[in-house]
């Protein structure tokens, strides 16, 4: 536990015992059909309860919404590198613009539907 990083890794585990990850599953196709950037792929899974969208350097994007169990959907972001959960906003649609607080080399996000 003496590399850069390693610590972070309570935070993540933390989220993970807050889902269900074994009813979830892999939902790329939020992104739609624009090309993903190799050194910027997010990440996406979960299932009608909830989502998880993973940003390895923060940035804008575009999501479209899977049908999900609630009309009213909650949209949270989390710093993975101190665990701390901020709130962004509530969205009744299927398409969300989404920008992250902070972008570039080191600034990953974990944006929290529900």
């Amino acid at each position: 536990m003496d590399k850069q990083g390693a610590w972070d890794l309570i935070h993540f585990r933390r989220l993970w015992e807050k889902f269900d990850f074994t009813q979830g599953k892999n939902l790329q196709t939020i992104f739609g059909d624009v090309p993903l950037e190799n050194k910027n792929y997010p990440v996406a899974f979960g299932n009608k309860d909830y989502l998880l969208v993973y940003f390895p350097q923060g940035g804008e994007r575009t999501i479209y919404l899977p049908s999900m169990n609630t009309p009213k959907r909650s949209l949270k972001w989390m710093n993975p590198r101190n665990g701390k959960i901020t709130f962004y906003q509530y969205t009744t649609t299927d398409t969300i613009p989404i920008s992250s607080p902070t972008k570039g080399k080191g600034n990953d996000w974990v944006l929290i539907i529900k």
